[in-house]
């Protein structure tokens, strides 16, 4: 009879380490699994931080662009009329800065 019971106990331990392994395997293959799936997230991930990326790059550069064509624009603006100012009106202002830094010209 004891030599029955431990026949069964070992058969028992056997099938336990059996489970035990086939649960280790079921895991193992859960965890690849998961790993691969993250991986190919983590792929998606940064692509589209990288896209979002040269998105902003692009949309920054343009505005700098359209901010300095502006700025362009605006000083042959104020060339061309700077240009269309006659001497004449010139003359007066610049009598008077000169008067204002050459030394000991007083009004």
């Amino acid at each position: 009879m004891a030599e029955d019971t431990f026949t069964k106990v070992i058969e028992i331990e056997k099938e336990i380490k059996e489970i035990i392994s086939e649960e280790r395997k079921r895991v193992d293959q859960w965890v690849e699994s998961v790993k691969k799936e993250l991986a190919v997230q983590y792929r998606h991930e940064m692509k589209r931080l990288k896209e979002e990326l040269t998105r902003n790059r692009e949309e920054k550069i343009t505005e700098a662009e359209e901010r300095i064509s502006e700025r362009l624009n605006s000083a042959r603006e104020m060339t061309r009329k700077f240009e269309e100012i006659d001497d004449r009106e010139l003359m007066p202002i610049l009598e008077n800065i000169l008067q204002r830094i050459v030394p000991g010209k007083d009004s």
